[in-house]
């Protein structure tokens, strides 16, 4: 901590004797710069688990699988390990690919508090990515038993019902995940597949395409402004 301290002294110190900063677009270098200076400044006030999530996450977005693999293999050893940080660990996983890992994760954690209905949720997502649609199911029904209003996991739940030919409870639940969240485009689209598709009502897939085509569009709208920024 004390070595932390005073790199974050000498950091700071640096920066004053440069003068105001300059209105351009902040480089590449300066965001690092500042990533490492929230590492320092972690340090310095004792908080490790803090680090290794702050370097775990700065790893996947420079894409260095493997820097942040190692920074969430100490997240999972630690023995404060609890659900949120399980929740961010296995979230990460999942965007490393590795699905079983975050699975064990998530389950662990339900042992030690089994009615932790955002652990539930996410267990149901990694469930129906690795299309084990029962599973699925039954970790999507019992987070919602404890929380219902989840219009993610509403929608997630439809697309499962779906999958195992379930189509009426899928309809109900995807209509539940809409009404609960008007704008959910996942849900619009997986009414508009089980419409057209599988209960031959091509006036519901319809309305439901046009919607889901209306969010795609303010979607990719909305990145090619922050794109621009």
């Amino acid at each position: 901590q004390a070595e932390a301290k005073a790199q974050l002294a000498r950091r700071k110190a640096e920066e004053g004797s440069e003068g105001q900063e300059s209105e351009e677009p902040e480089s590449p270098e300066r965001r690092r710069a500042r990533f490492e200076e929230r590492q320092l400044h972690e340090l310095a006030v004792g908080r490790p688990l803090l680090i290794d999530w702050f370097l775990a996450s700065q790893a996947l977005l420079e894409n260095k699988p493997a820097e942040a693999r190692a920074s969430l293999a100490r997240l999972t050893e630690a023995e404060a390990t609890g659900g949120l940080v399980s929740r961010r660990v296995a979230g990460a996983l999942v965007e490393l690919g590795d699905l079983e890992r975050a699975r064990a994760l998530l389950e662990e954690a339900l042992e030690s508090d089994p009615e932790n209905a955002p652990l539930l949720s996410q267990l149901a997502g990694i469930h129906l990515k690795a299309e084990r649609f029962e599973e699925a199911i039954a970790a999507a029904v019992e987070s919602l038993s404890l929380v219902y209003f989840q219009p993610g996991l509403h929608a997630l739940l439809g697309r499962a019902l779906m999958e195992t030919q379930r189509f009426e409870a899928a309809e109900q639940e995807l209509l539940v995940a809409v009404a609960q969240s008007p704008r959910n485009l996942f849900a619009h689209e997986s009414l508009s597949v089980l419409y057209r598709q599988h209960l031959d009502r091509p006036g519901d897939a319809f309305a439901h395409e046009g919607r889901a085509r209306s969010l795609r569009h303010e979607l990719a709208a909305r990145q090619r402004l922050a794109a621009s920024d």
